[in-house]
């Protein structure tokens, strides 16, 4: 598979600074809310949900133009965000492209500007239009900020041709662009747009950002080859009136079309599988496509593929109302790409399941039931959970009666093999989950706290595709241990909301500590005596990011990571990063102890900072400093261009 080298494609944008040292971080469901520490003042809300900024004194205005020409923006869409909470305001831009927004309050706000067609900029950029971070603007009571002046660049394009496997144009044809981009310290795919084929068979994909995309064509079901299904059945009557001598076979090669037919007692149907740019059914094999700033790439043409697709059947064995609760789930056995949604189904009464439609390949098959799904949101001092349960619709469309607790998760697995040419019949037999049991401890200064009734443990799934792994959580009782029990197979990340004043230290599991490593549960592991370690002595690094005359910057993204490069995983606690403000001060809270890295970074691609590659290139060009245990720290940096 092509994958892109973000290291090397980041570090062209990159400029590395040097460092001034200065002496001395699809099923409906309800939701139950658990809350854990300080009791909020208020009933929580959707974070993500705009609220009505209130009026003040201040005001902001300026221009927005296209960055492609110069051209003033008509009706544009201007949005300040505060920093600190969900509020906003918006206005549209004039026949100029001028916008004022008054009555602001002080504070620190980000400005974004959108339009149809055209990429959303955020104010202080270095590339308008890449989605990464721009500058704050800091407003004061009664200041009136003027000539604050915004470009938008028109959107990406990818478009080509897709033919069938005649190489005639196919109608109707799903094509998706998938762009490579960090989530969760990770490398993934996330949809950036789709279209559908004309009768031409020409598809075109607008508005995309800048970066690396992986073009996917999905078929229509009814797609297939009419003629190729009428040569299909003739040749099945010719076999059996031949008595079985195979000269509908035979009769098919001569004609220079490849057998498709099933040794078995029933003839596989055939298909268009979905097929990857330039022309795989692999997705492992795809290659990216690059979009530059407004780039339209032509010519990405794409032939489908027609191919015996198998019917996987199968049966989940278990008690009724862990059936009835199961989602059996099929994923690509190979590693695939991440980000590509695996295809689900439901269990019948009687435990059946059914996939239909499956191209030849190696597959996993998973099955779990039961439990519930925790989320976890934390705000300084006091934790948010919130407890999903399965609620499923009556007839009317109503919610059907409490189905009452949730059955004990379980869970079940099996490789299985699709050639289209056999109906394969599998057994997932439900197991019960595994234990992760151990206890509390303080390392710290003054009183050690004696209540444990908010304190909870967290194990939040940190699986790639083919997840049977869901999210778990634990009390600690009033003797300091702790029991999990029907925890599913899987990687986790360990968290622990710890008590007032309080900060996890370290999770000892089996001699890993849980906190810098992923919690592998496996059914033969045996995870009875974690132990979890808080301290009330956290260290903190603060500085000031200045330019070469001294004078404080903030368009920059600094970075602090582990010295070792054992540390350099996906969401390490260890790699960390901010913004400065628009005084140039940043800060770093909570940092386990140990040597660091720090650097200053010119338009980085977000997460990126946690690729390996991309760090070892920014070893030479950072600082070193140690943190140990409660140390509070001062470190400035400065700009060198």
């Amino acid at each position: 598979m092509d994958r892109p080298s973000s290291a090397r494609s980041v570090m062209r944008k990159v400029t590395l600074l040097s460092l001034f040292a200065a002496a001395v971080f699809a099923v409906a469901v309800s939701a139950e809310q658990v809350q854990v520490g300080r009791p909020p003042q208020m009933p929580p809300r959707d974070p993500n949900q705009p609220q009505q900024m209130p009026k003040g004194t201040a005001s902001i205005s300026g221009n927005v133009a296209s960055s492609n020409n110069g051209r003033p923006m008509r009706r544009a869409t201007v949005r300040i965000t505060s920093t600190t909470s969900p509020m906003s305001r918006t206005a549209l831009t004039d026949e100029k492209g001028n916008f004022e927004i008054k009555d602001l309050p002080a504070g620190e706000f980000n400005l974004r500007a959108s339009k149809p067609g055209y990429l959303e900029s955020i104010y202080g950029q270095k590339n308008p239009g890449s989605g990464r971070p721009g500058t704050p603007v800091s407003l004061k009571e009664a200041q009136h900020l003027e000539r604050v002046n915004l470009v938008i660049p028109k959107g990406g394009v990818i478009t080509g041709a897709i033919v069938d496997d005649v190489g005639e144009p196919t109608f109707g044809v799903t094509v998706r662009a998938l762009r490579w981009t960090w989530r969760n310290g990770e490398k993934t795919l996330v949809a950036a747009g789709n279209a559908t084929t004309d009768d031409r068979g020409i598809y075109r994909i607008p508005t995309l950002s800048p970066g690396d995309y992986i073009v996917m064509a999905t078929p229509r079901a009814d797609s297939v080859s009419d003629e190729m299904i009428a040569v299909e059945k003739m040749a099945a009557e010719m076999s059996g009136r031949a008595g079985g001598g195979g000269g509908g076979a035979i009769s098919i090669a001569a004609a220079g079309v490849p057998s498709l037919m099933s040794s078995g007692d029933e003839p596989p149907s055939t298909g268009f599988a979905p097929v990857f740019y330039p022309g795989t059914t692999l997705s492992n094999t795809a290659t990216s496509v690059t979009i530059g700033p407004a780039e339209e790439k032509i010519g990405i043409d794409v032939q489908l593929q027609l191919v015996p697709l198998g019917t996987i059947t199968g049966t989940v064995v278990g008690d009724l109302k862990a059936i009835q609760s199961t989602t059996v789930q099929l994923s690509d056995a190979n590693t695939g790409l991440p980000g590509l949604v695996a295809r689900t189904a439901r269990p019948d009464a009687n435990g059946k399941f059914t996939f239909t439609g499956v191209a030849p390949g190696a597959y996993n098959l998973t099955a779990k039931s039961g439990g519930n799904t925790t989320f976890v949101s934390a705000d300084g001092d006091r934790t948010m959970m919130f407890v999903t349960r399965e609620v499923r619709a009556d007839r009317s469309g109503g919610p059907g009666p409490d189905p009452g607790p949730p059955a004990p998760p379980m869970w079940a697995k099996s490789d299985v093999s699709v050639d289209g040419r056999t109906k394969t019949d599998v057994a997932l037999v439900l197991q019960p989950g595994m234990t992760v049991a151990g206890r509390v401890t303080f390392d710290g200064t003054g009183e050690i706290p004696t209540d444990f009734t908010q304190v909870r443990v967290l194990l939040g799934t940190a699986t790639a595709n083919g997840i049977i792994s869901g999210s778990s959580m634990g009390s600690v009782n009033a003797d300091g241990t702790f029991r999990i029990n029907d925890v599913l197979p899987g990687k986790y990340r360990v968290n622990a909301t710890p008590p007032r004043g309080w900060r996890a230290k370290t999770v000892d599991a089996a001699g890993r500590d849980a906190l810098d490593f992923l919690l592998d549960v496996q059914p033969q592991d045996d995870l009875s005596n974690v132990t979890i370690t808080f301290t009330n002595k956290p260290a903190e690094l603060t500085g000031t990011l200045t330019d070469q005359s001294g004078q404080p910057t903030a368009d920059y993204t600094i970075v602090l990571f582990a010295a070792d490069q054992k540390y350099w995983t996906p969401q390490s606690r260890r790699i960390l990063t901010t913004r400065p403000a628009t005084d140039g001060k940043f800060s770093f809270r909570d940092l386990p102890p140990g040597d660091y890295r720090l650097v200053a970074l010119d338009d980085a691609e977000p997460g990126s900072w946690f690729d390996p590659e991309f760090l070892k290139q920014l070893v030479q060009a950072s600082m070193s400093l140690t943190m140990t245990e409660g140390l509070r720290k001062t470190q400035d940096l400065r700009v060198n261009k």
